[in-house]
């Protein structure tokens, strides 16, 4: 596999020590200036230009990859992610990917028609999987693990096995797109 790490010495790593991977297409997307893949906003801020009108879009192969450790603080609550799909359109390649002990959600999707699959997510601080944006590609064979741990205050570590929304500011919102209509199957919440 192609392990995606941290930068502290072996042993010493812990959670959010990391970057994300980020992916971007030119995949539909339910932001106004995301229509004609304009720059627009994903975790961790303004992340460059993504979205269009190509659901079919190719932004490679994804296969064997792990990142582990991610999630590096921004902002205070504005953690990056393992991995990220902005606007990914339905022809990339993504199998077997893993996100562990990331500081924020494992595999977050921004629009696009991208599908997924043999995906784990174990350990996490946030969501396994998390779509957003109008999303409306297929995700099969998903294992989530979240963290059994607990933050020196007394919380789980671990939020949601899944977050599903359509527009986090406008959940109505079917601009570009339309709305969030992912199909999912074959998975494991832990």
């Amino acid at each position: 596999p192609i392990i995606i790490t941290g930068d502290d010495a072996p042993g010493s790593m812990t959670t959010g020590c990391g970057g994300e991977l980020i992916l971007h297409g030119r995949a539909k997307v339910n932001v106004v200036n995301s229509c004609a893949g304009d720059s627009a906003a994903s975790e961790g801020g303004l992340v460059g230009h993504y979205g269009g009108n190509d659901d079919d879009d190719d932004s490679g192969e994804l296969r064997y990859v792990r990142v582990e450790y991610a999630g590096r603080e921004i902002t205070p609550n504005n953690e990056l992610n393992s991995f990220v799909f902005n606007g990914v359109g339905r022809r990339t390649r993504v199998e077997y990917c893993e996100a562990f002990r990331g500081a924020d959600d494992a595999f977050e999707m921004f629009g696009g028609a991208v599908d997924v699959k043999h995906m784990i997510a174990i350990d996490g601080t946030d969501d396994g999987l998390d779509w957003q944006l109008g999303w409306r590609g297929r995700a099969q064979f998903i294992i989530v693990r979240v963290s059994p741990r607990f933050a020196p205050s007394g919380t789980q570590f671990g939020e949601k096995g899944i977050e599903a929304d359509n527009n986090e500011f406008n959940n109505d919102a079917s601009i570009c797109s339309g709305y969030s209509n992912p199909t999912v199957a074959n998975v494991t919440l832990v």
